[in-house]
């Protein structure tokens, strides 16, 4: 799979679960949606589980709290890394 479908499906995920504004669009690719408090603990988790499905994957705990985690262009590399 390719990055920008990665970012997308990622794009999609959080959209449906809390709608993302038109500032987030814009510079979406480094969006923080951890420190910024997108998104509640019970969110995350919820985020977290969708992902893995999605894309069959498992994250790491180590993976989960790096600082690549945190923005989605980071996301996009880990969950890019983990298909090839």
């Amino acid at each position: 799979m390719i990055k920008s479908k990665i970012t997308q499906n990622i794009y999609l995920i959080l959209n449906k679960l809390r709608p993302i504004n038109r500032d987030i669009k814009k510079n979406f690719i480094e969006f923080n949606f951890l420190d910024g408090g997108y998104l509640d603990s019970f969110e995350i988790l919820k985020f977290n589980l969708i992902l893995e499905k999605k894309f069959q994957i498992k994250l790491s705990a180590k993976e989960i709290t790096s600082k690549k985690y945190k923005t989605i262009a980071g996301l996009t590399d880990i969950i890019y890394k983990k298909l090839n």
